[in-house]
């Protein structure tokens, strides 16, 4: 986790990954490797029957295109195994590029939470699957 190398709009982030609490998380936790060296690491866990969320921390990742198909395929797998009807992902306001991942991963934007965390704005994405 040291040498882990956070991407800018996350880095207050990087106190969440620390050993004890991502051995604390309950749920799905994957870390992405390229060349032996975590780049990014992605989490669900579930909130109740049907209900789940999805997390973030992203690094210096070279190959974009990899760490999405995993991740898209990852959160597939979870999604089938564990019963998912509604997905949610959380990200900043004015973080575009997390935006823009958002909606690449199949997420609408459901709302803006006002004053969501540390007085920052942060806007609700939804994945749903409804029979």
């Amino acid at each position: 986790m040291d040498s882990f190398e956070i991407q800018e709009a996350q880095r207050d982030n990087l106190a969440l990954l620390s050993k004890e609490l991502m051995n604390d998380l309950k749920g799905y936790k994957f870390t992405y490797l390229e060349d032996s060296k975590a780049k990014a690491f992605v989490g669900m866990e579930l909130a109740w029957k049907g209900r789940a969320v999805v997390w973030a921390m992203v690094g210096d990742v070279d190959n974009w295109i990899r760490f999405h198909r995993e991740t898209y395929r990852l959160m597939e797998t979870y999604r089938k195994e564990n019963g998912i009807i509604r997905l949610e992902l959380i990200t900043k306001d004015g973080f575009e590029e997390s935006d823009r991942w958002a909606k690449m991963l199949g997420f609408e934007l459901e709302s803006v939470m006002r004053s969501y965390i540390n007085g920052d704005d942060h806007k609700m994405w939804v994945k749903l699957w409804i029979h």
